[in-house]
């Protein structure tokens, strides 16, 4: 819920920015839309999050979309199916845009986490080396 809105409205920006025809390899490229979708990665990353949760929001989100749609019994239009197609790219744009940046986060935590260990344990085991020498 915390970025939903800012999302969607990226969302709706990047479809009425772009209108007419559909074509079914157009990604919704916007950069709100990038940095909504990087800012609410980030934040599941420090939520602790895992990657198949912040995926699985991004689906609800869709079928949250189409169902409160649907629900409005909107009047048939040719444009419809049109408008569906770039919500999806819109989302999927915005999924792989968020994957990317929680990835991104977890490999610098990665490396982080790494990087002090090794320093960390440095000094242990050189005491243990030289204990070692001393010993022999």
């Amino acid at each position: 819920r915390d970025h939903a809105e800012q999302l969607l409205l990226a969302s709706a920006q990047a479809m009425q920015s772009k209108p007419g025809s559909v074509h079914a390899w157009r990604i919704c490229d916007d950069q709100l839309l990038r940095v909504a979708s990087e800012a609410h990665a980030l934040e599941r990353v420090d939520s602790g999050f895992n990657l198949l949760e912040l995926v699985s929001e991004y689906s609800a989100l869709r079928a949250s979309v189409v169902q409160l749609w649907r629900d409005s019994a909107p009047q048939p239009d040719s444009s419809d199916i049109a408008d569906l197609m770039h919500f999806d790219q819109c989302v999927d744009q915005s999924l792989a845009t968020a994957i990317a940046a929680y990835t991104a986060r977890i490999d610098r935590s990665r490396q982080m986490f790494l990087a002090i260990l090794g320093h960390d344990l440095r000094n242990p085991l050189n005491c243990v080396l030289l204990a070692a020498e001393a010993l022999e």
